[in-house]
Order: C-alpha cells, then structure tokens, then sequence
C-alpha cells in the first residue's frame, strides 16, 4: 500500500427476494436509493416516564454526502443506575493496489474516574482490493489487550473460498482459525468449514435447484446440529420452512414449521400469517410424533400498507419509501417506542463523484475483445486507464482510440502488458479523470 490518501464511503442498498421481514429498516423491492440514517433510539417506558433509552446519531462528510465520518451512541437505564456513551470515528485511506476503512472505538463510562473522558477501546482496520473485496480485518482491543487479523482470499469469480485469523493470544505465525467456502457452478454456496485449533467447530452443507435460496441446509457445531427444508410454491417463494435440531446425547429430534401466508402489494411480498408449530421427530426430515406448540402471528395492514400492526400488540410504521420511521406498542401504557430519522440527499453534491452508468463494457463476459466508453460531457480529460486483476494487481494500460463523438474509447483485448492473454475471472477497468475516478467490472471468459 502506498501514500494512502483520505477517502470515505457508505453503501446503502438492500434487495428483496422474499416475504419481507417487519422491522426491518427498509422492506422496498428495489435497492434503497439516496437515502441515508440520521439517528436511530428506543425508550421503554411510559408516558410518564422513560426507564431506559437508547439513541444513536449518524454524521457524513460534507462535500460526500454518502460518506460516513462518526456515529455516536447514548444510553441510559434508570432501573439499574447504568449510563455509558461511546463514539466511532471513521477514516478512509486510499493506496495505488487497495483502500482501507479504518473504525476507532471510544467509550465513556459514567463509573470511571473521570466519567468525561472518551478513551479509545479498540481500532479496527477494513483492508478491501480494487474490487471492493475485504481482503483483511485487523482489530487491535486496548481494553482486553490482544490484536487479531483476519486474511480473506477469493476465486476467479470472486466468491470467498478462505479466512485465516491469527490472534495474539495464541501466537502470530500460526492461524488459531480457518474457514474454507465451496460453490457450485453458478456461484452459490454448497459447503462451509470452520477450525480452531485444528478442531472442525463447524460446517455448512446446502442443496440447491432452481430457486433463490436453497432446498436444504444441513448445519453442525459442537452444540447442536441442524437440518433445514425451505418448500416453494408455484412462483418459486418461500412459503414453509421446515427444521429438526438436537443436542449431542439427544436421541429424538426438535422439530419446528413455520408456514406463511401472504399477499403481494407494490411488489413487494407482504406476510399476513405465519403458523409456528413444534414437536418432537425420531429422524432428521422425519414427521412430526408429538406436536407442543402451535403459534401463529398476525399481520394486519393499514394506510396502503405502511402502517403494519403485529398480533393487535405492535405496529410498525414506513414511509412512502418504505423505510422505517418508528414503532410502539398498541397498548401505550407500557412498552418499548423505536425512532428512525432519515433525510435524502443528493447523489450529484459531490464534485469529483462520477456516476458509474457514465462508463460502458461490451461484450460482458468477454472472450477476445472489450470495447469500453466514457461520457466526455460528464468525465471531461481522462488521465488514465488500466486494467487490474481481482487480486488488485495492475494488468495492463489503455490507450483513447477515438476522439470524434462524445465518448472516450478504449479497447482491452483481454492481454496483459506482455500481449500474453489473461486468464479467465473478473477485471477492473479503472479510469482516472480530472473529476474522479470511474471503474467497471469485466468478466473474461475462455
């Protein structure tokens, strides 16, 4: 890394593709947009007194509205005479190869000797390649005294296959922990294993077929292990969850069903009942023999949807963005009242940001030739053009072949700087300008 520069960002984008969870901050069915939280809080209590309360605050860079600078968090219990308040600071340095976000902790405990003072309990260091990859978490504990990092490496379709973490405590040389990531041809996780100490202390098995998530999870640790079914209806959602659970030494097995209901409005796949019902099975995927427990909550809607009252006991309120803006019991005598605070801005206040739809690749995937534009109205004098691996290593410069029309024109024909073609996986086109910067990814096929 070389001659880190200051640089901040923030992404906010959430996609849907199921029943919405309520309570969620955001259930639309499109990515957020330009919207960014402010504050967030609960209280408990009445209305005439707060027992507890809880507030946190957001703050962003100026000039970048989408960048996050500090979050400040308060809290308060009346019952149990407890008070602590606590900051993050954030910093963002940029290199030639990667960029870091670096997140400072400080508390404030009303008990210490010098209850004003913030002093800084842990710093955790975000290292990401040109491809927005974390490829190592570093976190440093002045409270506890000890240090940990954490090594990330991904494949040439850039899904993560691997996790190293080492920790103080137990050395530096040698990972205390390891994960290992196994996908198949469409990308998607069919297994997962985690060790520590060169014991297995979990795995992960899933089956897929057509759908978005998959028909079946298989899970263990030391504690428990689990099975999970997901059944579909004919439109491909989710409309039953079926799961069996045990302990070691436990012969017969947990068994819990969830079966929603539902109904469809603005796009968007609102639940209007889920039944929950247990028991008890002799078998992983095996019926129910004793059923104990059946439960069902209900979802009633009102003002088009965005007022949503669960079981007669608590509703939840939305904009007409569908963002979260609050929630508090029915019953008003006592409970717990949430608050959210969000503001849009405006995606352009940032002089030196450039849209990412301004630059162009075709064909992506590629297999022989990239032909890549880039609006001149919008990214007047490009400086430079090169092309990166996932690694974040630099592959090759480009040159502007065409200046006539209202786009820059760039040509990569999948070589290196050698003219030895590149093998298969993701690349970065990645352009400098007067304004900013702009990048795209490319597929390269074989």
């Amino acid at each position: 890394m070389k001659k880190f520069a200051i640089l901040l960002f923030l992404t906010l984008a959430i996609g849907l593709s199921a029943i919405v969870n309520i309570g969620d901050e955001y259930i639309g069915s499109t990515p957020m947009g330009s919207y960014r939280k402010t504050y967030c809080g609960h209280t408990r209590g009445c209305a005439e007194h707060d027992d507890l309360w809880d507030r946190t605050y957001y703050y962003y860079d100026e000039s970048v509205p989408t960048r996050l600078t500090r979050v400040e968090h308060e809290y308060y219990d009346y019952l149990e005479n407890m008070s602590y308040d606590s900051k993050l600071i954030y910093e963002y340095l940029e290199g030639d190869d990667c960029y870091q976000k670096v997140e400072s902790h400080y508390c404030r405990y009303a008990w210490n000797p010098d209850p004003e003072t913030f002093n800084l309990h842990a710093q955790r260091t975000y290292t990401y390649n040109l491809q927005d990859k974390l490829i190592e978490f570093y976190k440093v504990s002045f409270y506890e005294d000890y240090s940990e990092r954490t090594e990330y490496t991904y494949d040439a379709n850039g899904n993560l296959v691997g996790e190293l973490t080492y920790n103080s405590s137990y050395g530096e040389t040698e990972p205390y922990r390891s994960a290992v990531y196994h996908y198949d041809s469409q990308n998607r996780l069919t297994h997962q294993e985690e060790m520590e100490l060169s014991q297995l202390t979990s795995s992960l098995t899933q089956v897929w077929s057509n759908h978005p998530l998959p028909d079946s999870i298989y899970t263990w640790n030391p504690r428990a292990e689990e099975v999970q079914m997901n059944l579909f209806d004919e439109s491909g959602l989710r409309n039953c969850v079926q799961r069996w659970r045990r302990r070691p030494n436990q012969d017969d097995w947990n068994r819990f069903d969830q079966t929603y209901q539902y109904v469809t409005a603005h796009q968007i796949h609102f639940p209007t009942q889920i039944l929950t019902v247990s028991g008890r099975a002799h078998t992983a995927g095996g019926p129910f023999y004793q059923q104990e427990t059946n439960f069902t909550e209900y979802y009633e809607y009102t003002n088009d949807f965005h007022n949503v009252t669960v079981n007669g006991e608590y509703v939840f309120y939305y904009n007409d963005s569908w963002l979260l803006t609050g929630g508090e019991p029915v019953d008003r005598d006592y409970g717990i009242y949430y608050t959210y605070t969000w503001e849009y801005y405006t995606p352009n206040d940032d002089p030196t940001a450039i849209p990412p739809a301004l630059v162009s690749a075709y064909p992506n995937p590629a297999k022989g030739m990239v032909n890549i534009s880039l609006s001149k109205r919008d990214a007047p004098n490009p400086v430079e053009a090169k092309v990166y691996n996932i690694k974040g290593q630099w592959v090759r410069n480009l040159q502007v072949n065409d200046l006539s029309s209202d786009q820059y024109h760039y040509n990569w024909d999948c070589k290196d700087q050698r003219n030895n073609a590149v093998p298969a996986g993701i690349y970065l086109i990645r352009i400098k300008t007067e304004r900013g910067e702009v990048s795209k990814k490319v597929t390269v096929l074989k």
